[in-house]
């Protein structure tokens, strides 16, 4: 019988407290726990979570669970040596369910958030902040005086900068709104179970990748042995990708734009056009070669837009073109558990060519993918740890131009190496 590795873990210790309770009032209900599970989204400034439990002990009635209780979580995975600790706040109760073989025990799953994220809600902030976005930011997560650590690359520019009466959380992603690099590339702001990431697109992209995952049936029995028995894909998804038309609203490939400027009562006319923004060598792009535009120059669109004191105005265009290129190609993958997976990294896929005439790889969409989002599934009574990644990328390993030629015919022509990884340069 081969190795599975995703029926490998252990939930060690699950206790459900109050603050301030010492270890012999906490509740144990490790032996209850029926699945755990963990959410990183690059779009949300915090992580989540959520645990089902078959309450035989009636917990949510005798403790009982009014919301901002502690739970403390414990499990172990091959790939990790020692266990791994956890500790979340219950936010809310959902998914009530009478189990199925005993109608009067119940089945509940607790929504949970962090410590970081449970603070936040309580707390408003009215204060000005000078120095760099990233600094403002730091400055800004210190109110929450989290624990978590802050990855985070150097911002552009000195800023002036009021919140009104915000949570912490919500002025990191109104800051990030703003925080573009010294080529205007956009910022991102995103929790993972490793902590706090604000990030420049251009740094995302060009990372080395995690690892690689294989998709196919031509190497199944390759991927039944070893170190590769942790890299294939067990099922996949593709939502909905290339998407032209709404790309087009969202003004990806062009755009005119008008820049008011309310003070001096004075406008300027910029042309943003992909096909020559996506050849400078610092455009970012998740993979070596952008995607194809046929319209080119022909369009005949006009968006307005009013001039601001940091100057961020200027990076408006890049950070729209780079969000909606972000789900260009989409796709679901399951996979082994691996807790070092992280939402932000790059991983790639060989994804198989089907075709009868060929045993290679897919030519167009294999390579460079941005895990966008995760969700870690542990399962105790199926003995199951996966994870479902959210991947999308925004361009190619090969040059599709060469690929198709001018008249849009396939070309199956062998294809010459790229001159950068992530963005070229």
């Amino acid at each position: 019988m081969s190795y599975q590795h995703e029926r490998q873990h252990i939930i060690k210790a699950a206790k459900l407290y109050r603050d301030g309770w010492s270890e012999e009032q906490k509740y144990d209900v490790t032996e209850i726990v029926s699945a755990i599970y963990l959410y990183e989204d690059m779009s949300q400034p915090s992580i989540s979570a959520a645990i089902e439990f078959i309450d035989v002990f009636n917990i949510v009635d005798r403790m009982p669970i009014i919301g901002g209780e502690l739970i403390d979580i414990r499990f172990e995975v091959p790939s990790v040596s020692g266990p791994i600790n956890l500790t979340y706040v219950v936010n809310s109760i959902s998914e009530k369910i009478n189990d199925k073989s005993n109608q009067q025990m119940m089945l509940y799953k607790l929504n949970l958030v962090t410590l970081d994220r449970w603070v936040d809600s309580a707390v408003e902030i009215s204060e000005s902040f000078s120095g760099t976005y990233d600094q403002i930011l730091t400055n800004v997560l210190s109110k929450l005086k989290t624990k978590r650590p802050i990855t985070s690359d150097k911002s552009h520019l000195k800023q002036d900068f009021i919140v009104p009466f915000w949570s912490p959380l919500k002025t990191c992603v109104a800051i990030t709104q703003r925080t573009m690099g010294s080529k205007f590339e956009p910022f991102f702001f995103w929790d993972t179970l490793g902590g706090y990431q604000f990030k420049s697109v251009k740094s995302i992209y060009s990372q080395k990748s995690h690892c690689k995952f294989i998709m196919g049936l031509a190497r199944m029995e390759e991927l039944q042995q070893g170190e590769l028995s942790f890299r294939k894909v067990l099922s996949f998804d593709v939502n909905t990708s290339l998407d032209k038309i709404s790309r087009e609203n969202l003004d990806a490939f062009g755009t005119s734009i008008q820049v008011l400027d309310p003070v001096y009562c004075n406008s300027g006319v910029t042309n943003m056009n992909f096909e020559q923004l996506s050849q400078s060598k610092d455009f970012a792009r998740v993979d070596s070669y952008p995607h194809i535009d046929r319209l080119g120059s022909n369009r005949a669109k006009m968006d307005f837009l009013l001039s601001r004191k940091d100057k961020s105005h200027e990076g408006v265009q890049y950070r729209n073109t780079i969000e909606a290129l972000h789900n260009l190609y989409n796709i679901n993958i399951l996979v082994p558990g691996d807790p070092s997976l992280r939402a932000g990294q790059i991983v790639e896929l060989d994804i198989h060519d089907f075709r009868a005439d060929t045993k290679g790889s897919e030519a167009v969409t294999s390579g460079r993918w941005l895990v966008k989002s995760i969700k870690h599934t542990i399962k105790k009574v199926e003995k199951v740890y996966v994870c479902t990644l959210e991947l999308v990328k925004d361009s190619h390993k090969i040059d599709l131009n060469k690929l198709l030629g001018s008249n849009g015919v396939r070309n199956n022509a062998t294809q010459s190496k790229p001159t950068g990884i992530g963005f070229t340069g």
